[in-house]
């Protein structure tokens, strides 16, 4: 059995998508069609929507094949696009662990009475909450599956809970969406560390001081500090 390496599959990928840009009668997709009328919006509604057009990406659709056989993934109405789309999304090349994100939105989405036009619009919709975290490499795209699979479970819970008619299933309902939105809380402090987005860590080795004022030695960490008066001044120095 031959495995493809990643240079391979770049190469496959490069020339998919030139062979693609060949078509040119594929129907507009939802964002160009509501982009035209941006121009109708107020100046400053103008303005944010053309920064977020700018920065559209490619989200693919799940829904019925054209010959009725199965749920299948679209771009602009295409197949082929629609994989392109699909690695677009979740920032990953690799076919395999791709499909397993994929079918992992899909088993968190879905239930068993669900029809195939219903799970396709679930994990249409699903797709594009990953799409707009922005994965770059399998840490994030597995994290934005899992951040994604937690929303839609604390988006349930509080349905349970609105509906709720029994305290027991009120308490229920409610517990069980504080203690998800903890895990969504902690997943995003993980994607932001990943990259690089945590919290900054400054020690004070040295302040300069007047005549007459105090030096302040300790630890500032985030919005807060430890200090004590006195001593010898220090000076500033960032720890990551």
């Amino acid at each position: 059995m031959s495995v493809k390496t990643k240079d391979k599959i770049d190469d496959d990928l490069r020339k998919l998508a030139g062979d693609l840009n060949e078509k040119r009668d594929n129907p507009p997709t939802h964002i160009e069609i509501r982009r035209e009328r941006v121009g109708e919006m107020p100046k400053r509604a103008q303005a944010r929507l053309s920064n977020i057009f700018d920065d559209e990406i490619a989200s693919p659709e799940i829904k019925d094949k054209k010959d009725g056989t199965g749920l299948s993934i679209y771009y602009k109405d295409d197949e082929e696009l629609g994989l392109l789309a699909l690695i677009s999304t979740f920032g990953v090349t690799y076919g395999d662990f791709t499909v397993q994100q994929l079918n992992g939105l899909l088993q968190a989405s879905g239930t068993a009475k669900d029809s195939r036009d219903e799970l396709g619009k679930k994990a249409t919709s699903d797709i594009n909450m990953v799409a707009a975290l922005e994965p770059r490499d399998a840490v994030e795209s597995m994290l934005a599956v899992q951040m994604t699979a937690t929303h839609r479970a604390i988006m349930t819970a509080a349905r349970q809970l609105n509906n709720a008619e029994m305290i027991d299933q009120s308490n229920s309902a409610a517990n069980r969406m504080t203690k998800l939105m903890n895990v969504y809380t902690r997943q995003a402090e993980t994607l932001n560390k990943h990259r690089g987005k945590g919290q900054q860590k400054m020690t004070i080795e040295h302040v300069h001081i007047n005549e007459g004022g105090q030096a302040i030695i300790g630890t500032v960490e985030g919005g807060g500090a430890k200090v004590k008066k006195g001593g010898q001044p220090h000076a500033l120095r960032s720890e990551d």
